[in-house]
Formats: C-alpha cells, sequence, structure tokens
C-alpha cells in the first residue's frame, strides 16, 4: 500500500523529532527526553497504523524506549530535589515586595 501524502508528512515530523532529540541530547538539554518521548511515540502509532510494511521499525523503537525511560526518571529525581529550594526561593522573593 503506497503512503499517502498526510502520511508521508507525518513521517516526516517523527523522523524530525529524532533529528532534533539528538541535537538537544548533544548540546545537553534536558529537553531531549521529551521530544524523544513524543517522536518514539508518533513512530510506533504510524507503525500500528501500516504493521505489514513498517513492524521492523518496533525494534528501533524498544531500543529508544529502553534508553530514554532511565534518563527520563533521573531527570525526573533531579528536578524533583531542585523544585523544594525553588519553591523556597520564590516565597523569599514574595516576602521581600
Amino acid at each position: 500500500m503506497p503512503i499517502n501524502k498526510a502520511s508521508g508528512m507525518i513521517w516526516l515530523l517523527t523522523s524530525f523529532l529524532f533529528i532534533a532529540m539528538a541535537i538537544l541530547y548533544l548540546g545537553n538539554s534536558p529537553y531531549y527526553i521529551g521530544v524523544g518521548v513524543s517522536g518514539v511515540t508518533l513512530s510506533q502509532t504510524l507503525i500500528w497504523k501500516d504493521w505489514k510494511e513498517v513492524k521492523f521499525g518496533t525494534i528501533p523503537n524498544i531500543i529508544f524506549w529502553t534508553v530514554l525511560i532511565p534518563f527520563h526518571l533521573k531527570e525526573y529525581k533531579k528536578a524533583k530535589e531542585f523544585a523544594p529550594s525553588l519553591f523556597y526561593i520564590r516565597i523569599e522573593l514574595f516576602a521581600i515586595r
């Protein structure tokens, strides 16, 4: 079954998300996790839609998930530890005014 124009555009968006994830990762930005999860989720959704033609694309998605989930949990723990200090800084700033 040939890919229609809309589906092709969504595949293109997915590839841009993967490229953006790599650039953000190389730039040490914590946002690469969200972009990567979005890319993998969109990719897997498209794979389920056209399962017969692209089922082997699930293999790289599984690899991405096994890498992204631990990094996400690590960043979440860091943010959770950092968040209370931000809360107290905000309270102090409002108290000064």
